[in-house]
């Protein structure tokens, strides 16, 4: 059964998700507050919801208030440690999106690697033909369409998150290997280069599809929140558009991109949750660009 916010409070004691934030924060800076009960006071809002990410963002809007007040500073300190998600649970959040991406795929039976691979080369053509009318809605910018096509077939060609394409993410190639450089990593990770697993090995192409979305979306200064909330919903919007499914979504393609991969690339025969660890650049198990020039140079 489904635990909605109504179920908690009455309709009187709902509150705009400002208002209650700020309740909060008036309540933890009197100095006899109780956590405990200021905690389980904004429980039901934090976790009112079905989307773990939307919970996330939650807890963030609530530090975030936290951090704005004129609580001192001790106490400020404090009261964000006790608002702080656990780091496992950011882990927990991307395997419930991999793993919900992965079985609406094995729900869906139109998907095969015939239809994936046709939807590549239809997003692919109409780039290369800057054939924008076919797709164009009311006045949209041809800039505008680029730099979104430009994006899908990353996403389709690579199964890397948006956020990575949209920002942080290069290419570089050592010998016929292409390698990610700025990929998302774990906190106090080291930076390294990330051996990529493109469907489609037109080096050029996929850096001029990263030009593409770089000169349109100047998103330097974004955080992840506010990248979600705007670029991303209107990108996913696009996608389900051009690809003509209502359902699709980028963990979805991130989940199909590695079962295409798994039957096009997994030349060695590896085990198939260790080659979809590594198309998709766990950390684990990836190989670094310097680690694979060294070993290329060895031979």
């Amino acid at each position: 059964m489904k635990l909605e916010i109504a179920d908690i409070y009455s309709e009187d004691e709902i509150l705009k998700s400002e208002d209650l934030l700020d309740e909060v924060v008036r309540k933890l800076r009197k100095k006899d507050c109780d956590l405990f009960e200021v905690y389980n006071y904004i429980l039901p809002y934090l976790w009112g919801s079905e989307s773990i990410f939307t919970i996330k963002n939650k807890y963030g809007d609530l530090k975030k208030a936290i951090e704005n007040s004129s609580i001192a500073a001790g106490r400020k300190k404090k009261f964000i440690k006790a608002f702080s998600i656990h780091p496992n649970t950011h882990l927990y959040m991307n395997k419930v999106a991999e793993k919900n991406a992965e079985n609406r795929l094995n729900n869906k039976e139109e998907f095969s690697v015939e239809s994936y691979i046709e939807n590549m080369k239809k997003v692919k053509s109409i780039i290369e033909k800057k054939d924008f009318d076919s797709i164009r809605v009311n006045r949209q910018e041809n800039s505008y369409l680029l730099a979104n096509l430009s994006a899908l077939y990353f996403c389709l060609a690579t199964g890397r998150r948006p956020f990575e394409i949209f920002k942080s993410l290069d290419l570089i190639k050592v010998g016929k290997t292409i390698f990610y450089k700025g990929l998302a990593k774990k906190r106090d990770s080291e930076e390294i280069d990330y051996k990529a697993f493109p469907l489609d090995d037109d080096y050029q192409f996929l850096k001029k599809c990263l030009e593409n979305i770089r000169k349109y979306y100047q998103i330097d200064n974004f955080d992840n929140k506010k990248f979600n909330q705007g670029v991303q919903q209107t990108w996913n919007k696009f996608a389900k558009y051009i690809l003509e499914d209502k359902n699709i979504s980028y963990s979805k393609i991130r989940s199909m991109y590695s079962e295409v991969a798994l039957k096009k690339l997994n030349v060695d025969n590896l085990d198939n949750e260790m080659f979809r660890k590594l198309v998709l650049a766990h950390t684990d198990i990836v190989m670094s660009a310097s680690d694979y020039y060294r070993k290329t140079k060895a031979i």
